[in-house]
């Protein structure tokens, strides 16, 4: 198969939105106590996604309802389970209790990532330092950055489709904006269409052959590749050599942020760590218990 086009990937507070919208019933299910999802239980299972996924996932009407149809489904199979009593052993109960010690560790940690992050200023002087530090380091053998807009497929529909986005384009719609709504590469949508920068020969061939023939802002016609039509823009280039510090100095900021997120994150798991006791001889116990199992289930 050609080179991939698509490149891989904090609880927020609630939407603005008061008690009574939070309250809506977004679907519900039959029965004599029907399961409801409300507009609240959509915000929680979606506060799960990083800040950009979260607000494409929910900035679509096609979305919104299978993501709401499948917590129906969740909510609905949990119900049967516990009136059947499966959620009474002990072994359940314990699954349940990790799985509530799951989501409260993951909010104290976005907690504890997000508390006096460092000022602009503060990160703006890392990015220098590093990049006056390690200045041979930042080269690039060729780099493109692009947009682009993608309809799956080689059907006469989906070339229908991808006509009509360029005739809206050219009449003034915005190509982010058209992106983030109907481009069918979910990666790149949810970031309105960016690919952000790449090296030369990372994509495929005839794609970035097209964009070799745009000037940097400059949209180009629908095209096709193996993975369907394309609009795309190309927003960059940098040619092989030194990159400059404004070319890198998001990164770098980026990179520190992250740095102290991360460490922010890892003190709290050292912290129990460092006072743990470690029963070897239960350890042992088990690990001797399930070789044996594994053993007299391999014997013919």
């Amino acid at each position: 198969m050609a080179k991939p086009l698509i490149s891989g990937a904090a609880v927020c507070a609630a939407l603005a939105l008061g008690t009574a919208a939070q309250a809506q019933v977004l679907v519900h299910g039959a029965g004599e106590q029907p399961v409801e999802i409300t507009v609240l239980d959509l915000q929680a299972d979606a506060a799960r996604l990083d800040p950009t996924s979260r607000t494409f996932a929910l900035s679509e009407k096609a979305r919104i309802e299978g993501a709401a149809r499948g917590l129906l489904v969740r909510s609905s199979l949990a119900q049967q389970a516990k009136a059947s009593g499966l959620d009474q052993s002990p072994v359940a109960q314990k699954r349940l209790e990790q799985a509530q010690q799951t989501v409260l560790m993951e909010l104290l940690m976005e907690e504890a990532a997000q508390q006096a992050l460092p000022s602009e200023a503060d990160l703006l002087k890392y990015a220098q330092t590093v990049y006056k530090n390690e200045q041979s380091s930042f080269t690039t053998q060729g780099e493109l950055a692009a947009s682009h807009i993608l309809i799956a497929g080689d059907s006469a529909a989906s070339k229908e489709k991808i006509d009509a986005l360029y005739a809206l384009i050219q009449s003034g719609s915005d190509f982010g904006d058209l992106a983030f709504k109907e481009s069918q590469d979910p990666a790149s949508a949810a970031q309105h269409g960016s690919l952000g920068y790449f090296p030369e020969g990372k994509m495929i061939p005839e794609f970035e052959a097209e964009l070799k023939t745009l000037k940097q802002g400059e949209i180009s016609k629908p095209f096709k590749t193996a993975y369907g039509w394309h609009i795309a823009r190309l927003d960059g280039a940098h040619a092989k050599g030194q990159l400059s510090f404004d070319d890198v100095k998001e990164r770098l900021m980026d990179e520190a942020k992250n740095r102290i997120i991360k460490e922010r994150r890892d003190a709290l798991v050292q912290a129990v760590l460092d006072h743990a006791v470690v029963n070897q001889e239960a350890i042992a116990a088990i690990a001797e218990d399930n070789q044996a199992k594994a053993k007299a289930a391999a014997k013919p």
